[in-house]
């Protein structure tokens, strides 16, 4: 009987084990999903937007930079900047014409995702003439949990594109 109750504590502790196993990666895995849709959420609002715009040739130089401004072709013209800020991806109307009341910034991503630094290393926006005069713009960045975790838990994802402008 001493036995039964040693090969049923054994028992218990690897159940036990296992359970918290499969809670860890349940959860893991639920950060990933979490991160996964904000980035693309994002990536999916600038490239169409941008891919819609039309933005000057002196914003155009081939060098990353960590904000993006882009005319919309709307009636009034409004200027829609990209950037990070404060370790989120912000999109925010910088003006029009005729001037209208600028409106609360909109960020693109949740406040349990964040780019680890508003640098281009994280975070860059790429616009380049092309031999044809075809304008691209490169998105990249990198999002990461707001929470900090073991580097095992830990889940990083980096979201890249490139986009053609329809409007030269």
């Amino acid at each position: 009987t001493l036995v039964t109750v040693l090969i049923f504590s054994v028992l218990a502790t690897l159940a036990t084990i296992s359970l918290f196993s499969l809670l860890r990666g349940a959860a893991k895995a639920e950060r990933i999903k979490e991160l996964k849709q904000n980035g693309d959420y994002a990536l999916s609002v600038m490239e169409l937007k941008i891919r819609n715009s039309v933005i000057s040739d002196t914003t155009c130089t081939g060098v990353p930079a960590t904000s993006l401004t882009i005319q919309m072709p709307d009636t009034s013209r409004t200027l829609v900047e990209y950037a990070c800020n404060g370790n989120r991806i912000r999109e925010r109307n910088v003006g029009s014409t005729p001037p209208q009341a600028s409106p609360t910034p909109n960020y693109l991503t949740s406040t349990t995702v964040r780019v680890p630094t508003c640098t281009t290393a994280d975070f860059s926006l790429t616009c380049e003439i092309e031999s044809t005069g075809q304008k691209t713009v490169s998105i990249n960045y990198r999002l990461t949990q707001t929470v900090t975790l073991p580097a095992s838990e830990a889940v990083e994802e980096r979201f890249q594109t490139q986009v053609t402008l329809r409007n030269k």
